[in-house]
């Protein structure tokens, strides 16, 4: 999706109080559309062909409203961050950061790179951010995305946090999940130069 369609995009779901639209790359961020069901269709309009849902509820009906339109449905559950949560389960995060949860991971970063997406959670906001932070520091593919802030929250504070969960996520995966993201013993001095852009394209 090029800038132009991308920008035609977020104006037509704007139109449709749609929050928190943002665009990166061939993406699009915003506000879960499971209660607007008839802008689906439009998606598809605009060449989007992947719908990817970072609730933790998920599936539901989303995913028959969207395969009825002609849309992928991907559900890659992420949990909170403005409550310190983790991407995987508030419990334990060790045994939550499991091979099921990295095959998500990974299902999430291919269609990134591979698709035109249309993605969220609830509000599009917190865990939409998460998910794309742990995109931006282990796809080498992906820019350093926009965060959004929520009610009084500075957003260096979310930015923060959100980076926080995110290299927490990536800390408690094993040596074999590691390797799966070409993650070598010195990725913390790769993050520390993309958390360097990150904070520079967001502040």
């Amino acid at each position: 999706m090029n800038i132009i369609m991308g920008t035609s995009l977020i104006k037509e779901l704007a139109t449709h109080d749609v929050a928190n639209l943002r665009q990166l790359g061939n993406s699009i961020g915003g506000a879960c559309l499971q209660e607007k069901p008839y802008l689906l269709p439009k998606l598809k309009e605009y060449g989007i062909n992947t719908v990817i849902d970072f609730r933790n509820i998920g599936e539901s009906s989303y995913r028959r409203y969207c395969e009825e339109s002609g849309l992928k449905y991907i559900n890659f559950p992420v949990g909170h961050t403005r409550n310190g949560l983790c991407g995987a389960n508030a419990i334990n995060i060790k045994s939550d950061v499991n091979d099921k949860y990295i095959a998500k991971l990974k299902e999430f970063i291919n269609a990134f790179n591979d698709e035109n997406v249309y993605m969220g959670c609830h509000y599009g906001i917190d865990r939409t951010n998460l998910a794309l932070t742990l995109n931006y520091l282990l796809n080498p593919k992906a820019i350093a995305p926009e965060l959004l802030t929520w009610g009084n929250y500075r957003l260096k504070s979310v930015i923060n946090r959100t980076l926080k969960v995110a290299r927490k996520i990536i800390k408690n995966m094993s040596p074999e999940q590691k390797e799966q993201f070409n993650l070598t013993e010195d990725y913390n001095n790769l993050f520390q130069a993309k958390i360097r852009s990150m904070l520079k394209a967001n502040l």
